[in-house]
Order: structure tokens, then C-alpha cells, then sequence
């Protein structure tokens, strides 16, 4: 299991820098948040933590409100709403 989510993190770092070089009007952008909130629920703190520092990036570089239309509300939600952390309280 340690060795998947090492490549899981792995990836998730890559397509995030990738997604750097990309411009802020890009169609895959949103998509490419859409699956880092997927992976939010991997049970996994590497994981997560890459996602976590991926995602500000990503989110800043989406200029107009119609891109974020793109994102899943499910993936949203489910990134926003963290029950089995003893550090927030839903």
C-alpha cells in the first residue's frame, strides 16, 4: 500500500506543476482540480498533503467565475467536508 500511495503522490505532484505552466483560461484546468478533490479521499496524509499543496495554485490561476462552473460539486463538497478529522467539527 505504501508503495501506491507513493506514486499517487507522485503523479498528483507532476500534474500539479504541470497545470502551472498552463494558461488561466485553459479548459482542463477544472478537470485537473476535479481529480486532485478526487483524491482528497484517498486514505492516504501523503496523498493529501500533495493535494493540499497543489490545489491554492491551481485555484488562483482560474480568472473568470464560468471555469470554476466546470467543478464537480461532489468533489467540492466532499474536499470541504472532512468527518473523521479530529481537528474540525462538521
Amino acid at each position: 500500500m505504501l508503495v501506491h500511495d507513493r506514486i499517487r503522490e507522485a503523479v498528483i505532484l507532476l500534474v500539479g506543476e504541470l497545470c502551472a505552466f498552463l494558461a488561466s483560461t485553459d479548459p482542463r484546468i477544472p478537470h485537473v482540480i476535479n481529480r486532485l478533490l478526487a483524491a482528497l479521499g484517498t486514505p492516504s496524509e501523503q496523498v493529501q498533503a500533495a493535494v493540499a499543496n497543489c490545489l491554492p495554485a491551481l485555484v488562483k490561476s482560474i480568472k473568470d467565475g464560468a471555469s470554476i462552473g466546470c467543478i464537480e460539486h461532489g468533489n467540492l463538497r466532499r474536499g470541504l467536508t472532512v468527518s473523521s478529522s479530529p481537528w474540525l467539527i462538521a
